[in-house]
């Protein structure tokens, strides 16, 4: 149908355990995910249509929490490294950009539910409901806050835009609606995978 896109994705099974997952776009790009056997997607290359590679993610763990994430594009590489305290919270996260120490993000906690993160640059403060669902992250230009109805999310905001979420009866997100009127349509198939996303009149069709 006019306006059609084909997604294709592919699992390759890998000795040992994990699998190799490649998504291909419409346009020949793509990506392609090494996950182990326990589910935790170890690298993330995105390529050309040709197979270069433009960027690679990798990501070791620790105890099951992630440790230590490594982007490389071209030349660079970033870092980011993870510290935890004694409950197993996040503690703190120090960059790298090609060795060389950019920031570091400090976590503050309250009740059990992370209350403000401090970096060099700026403090990030969340809050939340008496039910524990997140309402709100200011910064000090920013506002995103939340709202749900039968315990649902059907409202997200970024400052004065607003993004309204709709539920099919199998309680799957399936609208989302902007300001301007503008809805993205999902369609499942029965085992909760996605068949299509429809915006105004273009159509992805995922295989």
């Amino acid at each position: 149908m006019p306006g059609e896109r084909v997604w294709r994705s592919s699992t390759q099974r890998l000795a040992g355990g994990g699998s190799k997952v490649t998504v291909t776009a419409p346009d020949g790009t793509g990506t392609v995910s090494t996950i182990d056997s326990a589910g935790r997607e170890l690298e993330r290359r995105t390529v050309e249509a040709d197979g270069t590679a433009v960027e690679t993610q990798q990501h070791t763990f620790e105890f099951e929490r992630p440790k230590v994430t490594i982007v490389m594009r071209g030349a660079s590489r970033f870092e980011s490294h993870t510290s935890y305290d004694e409950q197993a919270r996040i503690a703190a996260t120090t960059d790298t950009v090609d060795g060389a120490t950019v920031g570091t993000t400090r976590y503050t906690y309250e009740a059990g539910q992370m209350s403000k993160a401090q970096s060099d640059q700026q403090q990030v403060d969340y809050r939340y409901d008496k039910a524990g669902r997140l309402l709100a992250v200011n910064t000090r230009d920013d506002v995103w806050s939340a709202a749900y109805e039968s315990g649902r999310l059907t409202v997200t905001s970024h400052n004065d835009d607003a993004t309204r979420i709709g539920y099919d009866i199998d309680a799957r997100a399936v609208t989302f609606t902007n300001d301007a009127g503008t809805t993205t349509k999902w369609s499942f198939d029965d085992g909760d995978q996605p068949i299509n996303r429809s915006v105004g009149g273009a159509v992805a069709t995922f295989t």
